[in-house]
This record gives C-alpha cells, structure tokens and sequence, in this order.
C-alpha cells in the first residue's frame, strides 16, 4: 500500500506534453466540435493562434478554448457558450491528464440541436480527451533557462556538452553569450558563469508510443489501492475465520479428553 501511495504522489509533480500538434472532430447531436491542440511556450502565443483558426472557420458558432503554461499560468475561455460549460472543461481536461505548454481549442459549429449545460460539459470534454487520444506525449523535466557567458576558446567546449536542441540562442560579441535551457542542478553550471533567467521544462522526448496520461494512471493505482485493501480485508477475515475453526477444535479436544479422564 505505502508503495502505491509513494507513486501517485510522485505522479502529482509529473507534467506533460504533446508530442506535435494534433487536430480532431467528433459529431454530437449535428453540431461538429473541431479540436485543435498546438504546443506553446508563452501566453503571447496565444493571441495569435486563435487568430489563425478564426480565420480558417470564419463562420464557426464558438471558439472555446483554454491553455496552461508550465503549473501556474492557466484561462478559459467560453466564448458565447454558457458560463462554465466550455472553457472549464476543456481546462479540466488537461489539469486531470497533467497537460502543460499548450492551448486547446475547440471551434463549434452549431446544428440546431441544443445540448443544454450538462451535454456542452460531456461535449467539450470529449473532444479533448479524444484529441489527446490520438496523440503522443512528452514527460516535461524541471528546468532553468540560463545565460552562460564564455570566451570563444571555450566555445567548442560548451557545444559539445550542451545539446544543439537546448540552446536557445547565441550572442557574439567580446565574449559569447549561450541563452541554455538545463536540467537544475546541470554540472556545466559549476564549470561557466552564469545568470539564473527563468524556469522552464525540457521534454524527454523519444516516446514512441502513445503512453496512459496521469489521470488513467491515477485511476488504476487507486483500483489497486481499493483491491490491496480488499484482499487485506479478506486475508484478516480468513485469518479469523481459521483462528475461531482451532479454538472449536482446540475445545472439543479438550471436552473429549476430559471425557476419557472421567471414564
């Protein structure tokens, strides 16, 4: 049991990541939900993104839509639907599956049938899950965007010790400037001057496979917590059961050899 405990609140600080953008639409009662899921890294991002779709379904009814950047930075939003039943869900989506860095949108075509509050929740939350679905995901690693400052003889130094992919940009001038993104506590920090930018998160990328996102992952250990408890339960109530069954048998030993004593 403390195994299990242990893991789901290692899980908790687990975050994600799509892989690559992803694009899903499902049909609920003749209105079309388009979901579209695109990484991004800052909240300016966003402004320009949802100007893109509109401008791809211009004669959509919604575009609902929420993201999250890293564990803090999050909105909603319904646009037009009532309050609470878009934007919220399609947030909840991905707070439950540890999604981060990425905006969902869900573009709406209206087909005449009304779905009430309770049928846009179900409505907007599928079409998320089901995009999630049908993409794969990045754990994210805690991380530090840096600026290492270093002489051009240690230039070839740095590059081989840094991924090309980790680098953020370069500055030349007396000296050179490396803006970095590394893991905390990276060795190379000890090694280069440095100045602390901001946090950040590095993917662990090659998942070549579509893997269970946290909210599965929690619902299955806390199946198998309930059935740990179970067989706990069901181990002590046999254990009881075989005790009381030797004190009977204990007991009737002992009324048949006082028995034979009085014969």
């Amino acid at each position: 049991m403390y195994k299990i405990i242990h893991a789901i609140i290692c899980m908790v600080n687990v975050m994600y990541t799509i892989n690559k953008n992803v694009k899903n639409e499902i049909i609920i009662k003749n209105s079309r939900f388009i979901t579209i899921i695109i990484k991004i890294r800052t909240k300016e991002e966003v402004e320009n993104y949802l100007n893109e779709i509109k401008n791809t379904y211009p004669k959509a009814t919604h575009y609902c839509y929420a993201y999250k950047i890293g564990e803090s930075i999050k909105k909603a939003s319904d646009d037009g639907e009532p309050q609470g039943t878009a934007g919220i869900p399609i947030l909840n989506v991905l707070d439950k599956e540890n999604i981060t860095n990425v905006i969902a949108v869900v573009i709406r075509y209206f087909g005449g049938i009304k779905l009430g509050a309770s049928g846009l929740i179900r409505a907007y939350s599928k079409s998320v899950r089901d995009a999630l679905n049908n993409t794969e995901i990045n754990e994210l690693i805690k991380a530090t965007i840096y600026d290492i400052t270093i002489p051009y003889t240690k230039e070839k130094e740095i590059t081989r010790e840094i991924p090309e992919e980790n680098i953020l940009n370069k500055t030349y001038l007396e000296t050179i400037t490396y803006r970095v993104i590394l893991p905390e506590n990276s060795p190379i920090l000890n090694r280069f001057p440095n100045i602390k930018i901001e946090e950040s998160y590095i993917e662990k990328k090659n998942k070549k496979k579509k893997v269970k996102t946290f909210y599965t992952l929690f619902k299955t250990l806390i199946s198998s917590l309930i059935n740990s408890t179970k067989t706990e339960r069901l181990y002590l109530s046999n254990l009881s059961l075989i005790s009381s069954f030797g004190r009977k048998n204990n007991s009737k030993r002992l009324i048949s050899n006082s028995s034979i004593a009085k014969t």
